[in-house]
């Protein structure tokens, strides 16, 4: 939105911001004209889909946590420590239950259960909380957050543009998407950690 605000001053922008589910919803009701979200499987027959990027997922703690220091960490040394989660049932929930069961570990008790990154990451930099966030959101937090040095070996998912089919798009929602597209280009991708 910031570089859609710069190359065009005049526009104005509402943004909907909530659980997936719901956004979707004000896409139908028309209330919106467009989503920028993780992308459901499936994906409902009225709906079409343009991948923006597909984001690592990653484990974060407080610059100034213990565990941030650690070259060698697992899920299962986090078990004990206070994470805060999105909700269970959520696709991101979801997701980090799968990356649990995929260490063989059940999803910790979180002590802070929340859709919004925003909030995940801003308790992670206060330095008690861990939590699991794509990479897209980690951008801007590289002070007060480092990643941990784990490979989550779950599904991977893609973050994108969702419209309505059959339903065309105003100029200005069209400008927004060449926007979003370039800001895309522009996130960073992940590299493989290296052993220690």
């Amino acid at each position: 939105m910031d570089s859609l605000a710069r190359r065009h001053p005049r526009i104005v922008c509402h943004l909907i911001t909530g659980e997936a589910a719901m956004i979707i919803r004000a896409l139908e009701e028309r209330d919106a004209d467009l989503v920028i979200s993780l992308i459901p499987t499936p994906l409902a027959d009225h709906l079409q889909a343009e991948v923006l990027y597909a984001p690592s997922r990653i484990v974060v703690a407080s610059s100034e946590n213990p565990w941030s220091r650690r070259r060698r960490v697992g899920l299962a040394d986090l078990m004990n420590e206070p994470w805060t989660l999105p909700p269970p049932d959520s696709p991101p929930g979801e997701l980090a239950a799968e990356d649990f069961r995929a260490a063989g570990l059940d999803l910790p008790r979180a002590t802070v259960i929340t859709t919004t990154d925003i909030a995940r990451l801003a308790l992670v930099a206060k330095g008690r909380f861990l939590t699991i966030v794509g990479t897209s959101a980690f951008t801007g937090w590289h002070k007060a957050i480092k990643v941990l040095p784990i490979e989550l070996t779950s599904a991977h998912i893609s973050i994108g543009i969702i419209t309505l089919k059959h339903r065309t798009l105003t100029p200005v929602a069209q400008l927004f998407i060449d926007c979003a597209r370039d800001v895309a280009k522009a996130i960073p991708r992940r590299r493989p950690l290296r052993k220690a």
